[in-house]
């Protein structure tokens, strides 16, 4: 397997990047959209980029994705209300 430099990069600067950036990105919709929406929106925001986007980038995508495809065959013997429950467990506090 190669190694990408950039990848490298990426994953060393990543702490300090997700920090610096998820604190700007909460206190501005909080201060654009209230306490609540604010704080929901910023979790959106913080799963979809950093547990989504980036390990799909780092990974290339391959085995991220395996993983996703193991996780919905097993999620489609839960019901509902579980599924929904641990994608987006902010959604309670609205």
């Amino acid at each position: 397997m190669e190694t990408d430099p950039v990848r490298q990069f990426a994953l060393v600067v990543a702490p300090s990047l997700l920090i610096g950036s998820m604190l700007g990105t909460f206190r501005g919709f909080q201060a654009l959209l209230g306490p609540r929406v604010g704080y929901v929106l910023a979790f959106v925001c913080y799963w979809l980029i950093w547990y989504l986007a980036f390990p799909l980038w780092i990974m290339r995508g391959t085995a991220l994705a395996h993983l996703f495809l193991v996780l919905l065959t097993l999620w489609g013997n839960l019901p509902g209300s579980v599924c929904s429950c641990c994608c987006v467990p902010p959604w309670g506090q609205l």
